[in-house]
């Protein structure tokens, strides 16, 4: 059990959501020169990572390897950069955390479920089909997306160019 892939593929994918998560909030701290903060996390994730590695490698095999890459990424890149962004730039916490991480995280999932219906009733057997559920998934998506993920002033923005 200790090395199966599936289980360490879905611990590896739960380690990298909050980095995918954070990520243009990790752009806006690269584009605001915050670079030495940056590579200080790169580094002691680094370290982190390859010392647990080390320590877990030997008890839980390679499910410890991918254990060992999702504390260090879930302490860094999902709670110290978010709390250095809101101290920092003075977000508040609770609008960072619904704009940054709720809303787009409701859109995310909104089209993976969305991508699970399709093809649990079309299987994707050729590509004409891929495509087309691809299509559908994408309209519905940007839909879904302009609805949840933006304020009032965005979406008429957003309409005002379409009507063009």
């Amino acid at each position: 059990m200790r090395d199966r892939a599936d289980i360490v593929l879905i611990i590896l994918a739960a380690a990298f959501l909050p980095r995918l998560l954070h990520s243009i909030s990790i752009q806006f701290l690269y584009a605001t020169r915050r670079l030495s903060f940056m590579a200080g996390i790169h580094c002691l994730e680094a370290v982190l990572r390859i010392g647990l590695s080390l320590a877990l490698v030997t008890r839980w095999g390679l499910a410890g390897v991918a254990v060992a890459n999702l504390i260090p990424i879930f302490l860094l890149q999902g709670i110290a950069v978010p709390l250095y962004l809101c101290r920092t730039f003075l977000f508040p916490p609770g609008t960072y955390l619904m704009d940054a991480i709720v809303r787009p995280f409701a859109v995310g999932l909104f089209a993976y479920l969305l991508s699970i219906i399709l093809t649990t009733f079309v299987n994707p057997a050729t590509w004409p089909i891929f495509l087309a559920e691809a299509a559908i998934a994408l309209a519905i998506g940007a839909l879904f997306a302009a609805a949840i993920a933006s304020d009032a002033a965005e979406r008429q923005t957003l309409w005002n160019r379409i009507a063009l």
